[in-house]
């Protein structure tokens, strides 16, 4: 698929994205949510549970509840979407992976934890971030892996999240006197072990402002470094992938080539090409060795950091 008229910021990655990553440039994310995002817009307040199969894995989403600080109230939060928990996630994945530990320990600050994640610490984004932080703390999420032949694996209803002890004063900069955690669900964090996608981090912070773009780079580190042969998908395809359900097919067209675009940009060695009635996949190098992601595990877990 040709490449036209990027975003500088997006060429300016490009630029950084020759060689290998080292260390601490790889990412992980589960392979079900490599392949199954989040919604990209707010479903409503009637909303409740949220659902996405593609090809062999699924996920199920449904709204929780938290208990309001001020007043010991139970408050139901919305199905999280849009960009923010797709980064929290594969933030919380790869620090998991990386330590061989469920137990993530993050900034002293918000604005120090939206640092790591690469988010401009602005009024704005601090109100949307603790938002999306609450609704995916809150969620319950199920996923599963078929395989073909026979045979299932399913993580029952849960939150990848089992721990949460983040307490964040309402001045972002404040620091807190004690350490913040967030702990994965014990299942949670096993499978991933088994199942984890490694990515680049400089293509995954080119592409925080855009959450479809994101999906698709995710969902190509993962598929492409395993096709046997190449495939192609229909628009109807991409679109119970990437769209939205009952959206209209010309909008979604073109909001998808501009976020493949995106995605491409920063995986040049992904090798997909436009044809009539939708894409073409073909199998291409990995967007980071396996080599150098099995070494960076290691490394972590020698350093026990």
């Amino acid at each position: 698929m040709a490449i036209s008229n990027p975003h500088k910021r997006l060429l300016d990655t490009y630029d950084d994205l020759i060689g290998n990553p080292d260390e601490v440039d790889v990412q992980f994310l589960h392979t079900v949510l490599a392949q199954c995002g989040l919604p990209y817009r707010s479903l409503g307040a009637a909303v409740d549970v949220y659902e996405r199969k593609v090809g062999f894995a699924s996920m199920v989403v449904q709204s929780g509840h938290l208990m309001d600080p001020s007043n010991g109230n139970m408050v139901r939060q919305g199905i999280p979407y849009g960009p923010k928990p797709r980064l929290l996630l594969i933030h919380l994945c790869s620090e998991a992976v990386k330590r061989q530990s469920p137990q993530v320990f993050i900034g002293d600050s918000m604005s120090a934890f939206m640092k790591d994640l690469g988010l401009p610490v602005t009024g704005r984004t601090i109100s949307t971030f603790k938002e999306q932080m609450n609704r995916l703390v809150a969620s319950h999420i199920t996923l599963g892996m078929f395989y073909p032949g026979g045979g299932a694996t399913t993580l029952p209803s849960m939150n990848p999240i089992s721990k949460f002890d983040v307490w964040f004063p309402s001045d972002p900069e404040q620091k807190v006197l004690w350490e913040s955690e967030i702990t994965l669900n014990g299942e949670f964090y096993k499978s991933l072990l088994n199942h984890a996608v490694p990515m680049d981090m400089r293509a995954v912070q080119s592409l925080q402002h855009n959450a479809r773009a994101l999906d698709v780079y995710m969902w190509l580190t993962y598929r492409l470094p395993q096709l046997r042969r190449d495939t192609k998908i229909t628009w109807g395809g991409l679109q119970s992938q990437f769209g939205l359900e009952g959206g209209d097919v010309k909008s979604f067209k073109r909001a998808f080539k501009t976020s493949m675009r995106q995605a491409l940009l920063v995986y040049p060695d992904a090798k997909v090409e436009s044809v009539d009635g939708g894409i073409v996949i073909k199998h291409s190098e990995p967007a980071v060795a396996k080599k150098t992601s099995v070494q960076i595990t290691k490394a972590f877990k020698r350093k026990r950091i």
